[in-house]
C-alpha cells in the first residue's frame, strides 16, 4: 500500500484502521506539516513500514498504533511520527524488525521518530539505527529485551542522528547486543525518573547489556538511576578522531566483563586518539571490573563518590590519560604501567586522611614507568599495600615519576621477580614515596644514572628488610620513628646477657631496627637517615664477646666511589647489655658516618687505599635544624 500525500501539498491526510490482522506493505510519501497518515492496528502486522520524501517534502505528520505483534522494518527518510506498541492492558508486545532512521538529500528534512512500548513484557528482535534525525524509544511495563544492536552512524554527506532510548520497566531491562556510536550519539536511560501526583519515582530493575558498547567516532551517553548495570563485553572507545563514552550510574553498581578492540583486552579500553574518551561516574555505587583498563592515546576518567572500585586485571597506559577518584576501597588485581602517559589515583577524600586503618587498598602486581610520563597515588585513607615493586626506567632524558603519597595510615611494598622493592635508573627518573603511617618494606632499593633519585619519607616509622644501593644519582632515605623514654625489649625480659637464645635476640633486633640489609655506594649519593631506630647488624657485643647473628645479611656500609651520608639518631639510648657492631668498608668516595644522640654502637672500619670515611658525633638534636650535607660533611 502506497500513500502518496504529495509534493508540497497542503491538508491531505489519511485514515486505516484494521481490525483483524494486517498482512502488506506500507508506504507513505510526501506531505507537507498539515499532511497526517493516522494507523490503528488491532491485531498483529506482517509487513514493512517506509516514509519517504518526495520532490523534497516530507513533512507530513504520521501516528500509528499497534495492538498486537509486529513483524517488519520500519524506515523512516524524513518526516515526525508517533509509534505506539501495545497498551498497559496487554500482557505481551513483541516487533521483529529493525528500526531504521535513514537521511534525505534535503538538508531540511530533518526526520523524528517517537515510539513508545507500553505492554508489561516488550520484546524487540532487531536492530535500531539512526543516521540522521531523531529516533526516540520509550520501554514501560515489566520486562523488556532488546535482542540486537543500537548504532548512530553517519550519512555520505555527514550528517548524524541520535538514538534516545529509555528503558523504564521495573523488573528487567536487556540489551542483547552492542550499543554503537560510529558517529553521531546513542543516549540510553536506565531505570528514568518519572513523576505522579508530584511525587518522584524511580524503577529497580536489573539492567544489563550483553554485548560491548563502543564510540567509534560518536558518542555513548549512559545514565542509569536505579539497580546499576552489567555490560557484558566492555566498554571501548577506538577511532582516530574524536569518540566518548560517558556512564553515569546514580544508584548501583556497574559490573563491566571483559571485551577486545583491535586484539587488546581489557574491560574498559581507550585507543587511537587523544580525542577518545571513557567517562565514569558512580554517584552511590561500587564498580568491579572483570579485566583491566587499557590506554593508548586517549582518556580514561572513573570517578566513585562513594563506593569501592575493584579491577580485575591491569591499569597500563600508553601516552594516554588515566584519571581514578574512589572514595573507598581500591583493589588492583594487577599492575600499574606506563609510558609517557599519565596515571592519576587518588583513594578517599582529603577529610578522612586522619583515619589509619592500614593497608586496605591493594595494588597485587607493580608500579611501573618506562620511557616518561607520571604514576601520581595518593592515599587519604586505608592505607596501601603494593605486591611487587615500584620502578621508573627510561631514556636520559625521560624525566619519568613515580609519586605515592600515604595519609594517616600504613604502606606495604613487596618485592619484584628479580627483587627490588624500589628501582630507577638513567636521566632525571625519580621514584618519591612519602608515608604517615607504618611503614613495611620488602626488597632491595637501587638507583643509577644520572640526576636520577629515590625518595622515600616514612615519617611514621617502620622498616626496610632489603640492600640499599647507589650507582648513580641519589637516594634520599628516611625512616622517623617516634621518640620513646624506653626503648622496647623482647618479651623475654633485656638480653643483657646470653640468656636469650639467639632467635629471640635476633627478633628483638629486628624489632629496634629501620634496615636490615647492606648499604652500598658505587656512584651517586645515598643519603640515609634513621631516627630512634638502629640498622640490624650482622653481629653484636654482649659482655664484650662478639656474637654472629646467623642467617643475617645486614650491617654491611660499603663506598667504592660517590657519596655515602649515614645518620643514626637516637632521643634515648639503646640498651647497653647488646651492642650493634657494623662493617664500614671504603675502598673510593666518602662516606659520612653522623652519630646523633646516645648512639652505642661499635664498628669495623677498612679505609682502604683512596677513600674517605669521617665519624661525626653530636650530643643532641634540636629537632629544628634540617638534614643537610655539603661538601660531604653533615652540618
Amino acid at each position: 500500500m502506497t500513500i502518496n500525500l504529495g509534493n508540497n501539498v497542503t491538508g491531505r491526510s489519511f485514515t486505516l484502521n484494521a481490525t483483524q490482522d494486517f498482512a502488506g506493505n506500507i508506504t507513505v510519501i510526501g506531505g507537507n506539516s498539515n499532511s497526517q497518515f493516522i494507523g490503528s492496528f488491532e491485531k498483529n502486522f506482517n509487513g514493512s513500514i517506509q516514509f519517504n520524501n518526495t520532490g523534497g517534502f516530507a513533512a507530513a505528520k504520521t501516528t500509528l498504533t499497534f495492538k498486537g505483534d509486529v513483524t517488519g522494518n520500519i524506515d523512516f527518510t524524513s518526516g515526525t511520527h508517533t509509534i505506539t506498541f501495545g497498551d498497559t492492558n496487554n500482557g505481551s508486545t513483541n516487533f521483529t524488525g529493525n528500526i531504521v532512521g535513514g537521511f534525505s538529500t534535503y538538508s531540511a528534512l530533518v526526520p523524528k521518530m517517537d515510539i513508545e512500548f507500553k505492554s508489561q513484557t516488550n520484546t524487540v528482535k532487531g536492530n535500531v539505527s539512526v543516521q540522521y534525525g531523531t529516533t526516540t524509544i520509550t520501554f514501560g511495563g515489566n520486562t523488556t529485551t532488546l535482542t540486537g544492536n543500537i548504532l548512530s552512524k553517519a550519512t555520505y554527506s555527514g550528517k548524524t542522528g541520535e538514538n534516545i532510548i529509555k528503558f523504564n520497566s521495573t523488573n528487567t531491562n536487556t540489551i542483547s547486543g552492542n550499543i554503537e556510536s560510529v558517529a553521531g550519539k546513542n543516549t540510553i536511560t536506565f531505570g528514568a525518573t518519572s513523576t505522579s501526583g508530584g511525587v518522584q519515582s524511580r524503577a529497580n530493575p536489573t539492567n544489563s547489556i550483553t554485548g560491548s558498547v563502543i564510540a567509534g567516532g560518536g558518542s555513548n551517553d549512559i545514565t542509569v538511576n536505579s539497580s546499576g548495570l552489567s555490560i557484558e563485553k566492555g566498554l571501548i572507545a577506538k577511532t582516530y578522531g574524536s569518540s566518548t563514552n560517558a556512564i553515569k550510574v546514580t544508584s548501583g553498581n556497574l559490573i563491566i566483563n571483559e571485551g577486545e578492540a583491535d586484539g587488546i583486552k581489557g574491560s574498559i579500553i581507550a585507543r587511537n586518539g587523544g580525542g577518545n574518551k571513557n567517562e565514569i561516574t558512580i554517584a552511590s555505587g561500587n564498580l568491579t571490573t572483570q579485566s583491566g583498563i587499557s590506554n593508548s592515546s586517549g582518556t580514561n576518567t572513573i570517578t566513585l563518590n562513594n563506593g569501592t572500585a575493584s579491577i580485575g586485571g591491569n591499569i597500563s597506559n600508553s601516552s594516554g590519560t588515566n584519571t581514578i577518584n574512589v572514595s573507598g576501597t581500591l583493589t588492583i588485581t594487577g599492575n600499574v604501567s606506563n609510558s609517557s602517559g599519565t596515571n592519576t589515583i587518588t583513594i578517599g577524600t582529603a577529610s578522612a586522611s586522619s583515619s589509619k586503618t592500614g593497608s586496605t587498598n591493594t595494588i597485587s602486581g607493580s608500579v611501573t614507568l618506562a620511557t616518561s610520563g607520571t604514576n601520581a597515588i595518593t592515599v587519604n585513607s586505608g592505607g596501601l599495600s603494593i605486591g611487587k615493586g615500584i620502578s621508573v626506567t627510561g631514556y636520559s632524558s625521560a624525566a619519568g615519576k613515580n609519586t605515592i603519597e600515604v595519609k594517616g595510615s600504613d604502606f606495604t611494598l613487596g618485592a619484584s621477580d628479580s627483587g627490588y622493592a624500589i628501582y630507577a635508573w638513567n636521566g632525571g627518573n625519580s621514584n618519591s614515596i612519602t608515608v604517615d603511617g607504618t611503614s613495611n618494606i620488602t626488597g632491595n632499593i637501587e638507583i643509577g644514572g644520572g640526576a636520577t633519585s629515590n625518595t622515600l619519607m616514612l615519617n611514621g616509622g617502620g622498616s626496610i628488610t632489603g640492600n640499599i644501593t647507589a650507582g648513580g644519582g641519589t637516594n634520599n632515605i628516611l625512616i622517623k620513628n617516634a621518640a620513646t623514654s624506653t626503648p622496647s625489649t623482647p618479651s623475654g625480659g633485656a638480653y643483657t646477657t646470653l640468656d636469650l637464645s639467639a632467635t629471640d635476640l635476633i627478633t628483638a633486633l629486628k624489632s629496634l631496627s629501620s634496615l636490615t640489609g647492606n648499604i652500598t655506594t658505587n656512584g651517586g649519593t645515598n643519603n640515609i637517615v634513621f631516627e630512634n631506630k638502629i640498622w640490624m647488624p650482622s653481629q653484636v657485643k654482649v659482655s664484650n664477646n662478639i656474637m654472629n647473628l646467623e642467617g643475617i645479611s645486614s650491617g654491611t656500609l660499603t663506598t667504592n666511589g660517590g657519596t655515602t651520608n649515614l645518620v643514626l639518631r637516637l632521643d634515648s639510648a639503646t640498651n647497653s647489655g647488646v651492642i650493634p657492631v657494623y662493617t664500614v668498608k671504603t675502598t673510593g668516595g666518602t662516606a659520612n658516618l653522623v652519630m646523633q644522640g646516645p648512639v652505642n654502637v661499635e664498628a669495623d672500619i677498612d679505609y682502604g687505599t683512596s677513600g674517605i670515611t669521617n665519624l661525626i658525633f653530636a650530643s643532641n638534636n634540636d629537632g629544628k635544624t634540617a638534614d643537610e650535607f655539603k661538601n660531604g660533611v653533615a652540618g
